[in-house]
């Protein structure tokens, strides 16, 4: 019998086998609930319609469940997701926790580190090197670029 992954004490919806499972529709839910930390970054509720292939040699089966993603990070339909699921009652949970690209606690340390990264490399340049995207023809920044004698650049 595979373990016990998850679920409440009566055993109803008990998650009994991980798995995988292909989006097949996600939307911001009509029940939207939004969370906002106290850094202002917010995750709010999608309702996702799964292909769901338990392991383990059950049917796969299709389901819905709700999950929280960042409204600026969330998966496309056809992306494959980890998953627990209980064929027997046909339900499933999203799995997250090992997920780089929609666990708001991986993603955005991750974030945190490659900002933190680039300002270090900025803070460590010598004087005189050019900002980050700046270019010799004034792109970049979208602020007008100005030559020494006053003309526009570029």
């Amino acid at each position: 019998m595979a373990p016990d992954l998850g679920g409440d004490v009566l055993g109803f919806h008990r998650m009994t086998q991980a798995g995988k499972a292909k989006v097949v529709a996600i939307e911001l839910s009509a029940h939207g609930v939004s969370h906002t930390d106290a850094r202002g970054r917010s995750t709010s509720r999608f309702d996702v319609v799964l292909d769901v292939y338990p392991e383990g040699g059950a049917q796969p089966f299709r389901a819905e469940t709700h999950q929280q993603f960042s409204p600026l990070r969330f998966p496309d339909p056809g992306e494959e997701l980890a998953v627990r699921c209980n064929p027997e009652k046909q339900a499933v949970e999203i799995d997250l926790s090992n997920d780089a690209r929609y666990n708001p606690k991986i993603f955005r340390a991750e974030n945190d580190r490659q900002r933190q990264e680039e300002h270090d490399r900025i803070l460590e340049a010598p004087p005189g090197t050019p900002p980050a995207g700046d270019s010799p023809s004034g792109g970049g920044s979208g602020v007008r670029k100005f030559g020494d004698d006053g003309e526009l650049l570029g």
